[in-house]
């Protein structure tokens, strides 16, 4: 007779989901790039790095803005970087993100019983996120847009 607390476990070593979940939320990072590109061609929406810069470069002086132009060597160079900094922050948080989700659904597979219980997908995780998301969003372009809800 076996004993279910002594089988095998089935669950990813911590460095493993780490990888894993980094991979998934940098693709989901890409994904969400893209769409927002799309979202801009076709529709004319704005970027959040469009909104951030729109925002954010009324309130640089024009000492800070020229010393900056001086170090990045011009304008180009210094929007470039602006852009591609921003969009790689993006990236890079949404594999932290990733991050964290794989590693709250390892230990939610540590935690069950069953194999029923183990799997890829948690739905009570996609009802935290999918709102969460939602949110942050609607909060962000309406605080970067200057429209009122």
């Amino acid at each position: 007779m076996s004993n279910p607390s002594s089988a095998p476990s089935t669950r990813l070593p911590v460095f493993k989901a780490i990888g894993w979940g980094f991979l998934a939320g940098t693709l989901a990072g890409l994904t969400m790039l893209l769409c927002m590109a799309l979202l801009r061609m076709f529709l004319g929406w704005p970027t959040p790095t469009e909104l951030i810069f729109d925002r954010l470069f009324p309130l640089l002086t024009v000492e800070f803005f020229i010393s900056s132009l001086g170090k990045a060597g011009g304008y180009t160079p210094l929007k470039l970087q602006g852009v591609f900094g921003a969009l790689a922050g993006q990236i890079i948080v949404a594999g932290i993100g990733g991050v964290l989700y794989a590693l709250y659904l390892r230990m939610r597979a540590r935690n069950s019983e069953t194999d029923e219980q183990r799997a890829l997908v948690d739905a009570r995780g996609w009802s935290l996120i999918i709102p969460g998301v939602l949110a942050a969003t609607v909060l962000f372009i309406a605080v970067l847009s200057g429209r009122r809800l």
